[in-house]
């Protein structure tokens, strides 16, 4: 009988500098969208944010769209 490995192929992390992407927060009142490509980056997103202290209803201000089912 054959045996089966698992061996994992990508390692979801966060970036290596948060520059850019803090940045666009301090903007982020000005975004009529945001698109969310995973649930992995939600998560990342809404986690810097809250290490920035910035409060999560800021994205109220505009539409939010996520892809896949979760």
């Amino acid at each position: 009988m054959p045996w089966v490995y698992s061996y994992p192929l990508i390692e979801i992390l966060p970036p290596i500098s948060w520059k850019k992407f803090d940045q666009t927060l301090s903007i982020i009142e000005q975004f009529h969208w945001i698109i969310f490509s995973s649930q992995n980056g939600c998560e990342f997103c809404l986690n810097r944010m809250t290490e920035l202290e910035k409060s999560h209803k800021i994205l109220s201000l505009a539409k939010i769209a996520c892809i896949g089912s979760a």
